[in-house]
């Protein structure tokens, strides 16, 4: 990437993944695998399959880095969960805790639906590194299905803590 140059969002990097491709099967079938001169028969099907594997390499690096994308993507989604988490349930000592809790509860519906837009778009990150059967361990897929479900838990938390700032 030359300087000045932006990163590809995961869609980007999901139509170069197919544009690299392309171009080798295109390689595949501009290079034969035998070139015949005069007498001689070359074989140049190593050489071609060496180009088709630079390719090869360039979408798995490329799959890679949407999977790293997704990953980094969860974490700072639910760093920030966590964090609203902890505000809502930080217990009250005065009055004004229990007053600051209650506005902040009151406002956070608009941040939920915020880091929801940003959990679909990491969800879609995810669903592109399917596309291409990428393997995820069963820690980050089990990270994938808590960061899917942190805003229903929120609201969970939200309603019991609720409950009891009225006590």
């Amino acid at each position: 990437m030359d300087e000045g140059e932006e990163a590809l969002d995961a869609e980007g990097l999901r139509a170069d993944i197919y544009k690299q491709r392309e171009k080798e099967t295109e390689l595949k079938e501009r290079i034969p695998e035998l070139v015949t001169v005069s007498i001689f028969a070359i074989n140049i099907k190593d050489i071609r399959n060496t180009f088709c594997g630079k390719y090869q390499q360039i979408i798995e690096k490329e799959i890679k880095l949407i999977s790293k994308r997704a990953i980094d993507k969860n974490y700072d989604i639910t760093t920030k969960f966590g964090e609203i988490n902890e505000i809502i349930q930080k217990p009250p000592k005065t009055i004004e805790d229990v007053h600051a809790t209650a506005e902040y509860i009151k406002k956070i519906g608009i941040e939920i639906e915020k880091r929801k837009l940003e959990i679909d778009d990491c969800m879609r990150t995810y669903d592109i590194c399917s596309e291409f059967n990428h393997e995820f361990s069963n820690a980050e897929n089990d990270d994938k299905w808590k960061l899917f479900g942190a805003p229903q838990r929120i609201m969970e938390t939200i309603e019991a803590q609720t409950a009891i700032l009225e006590k």
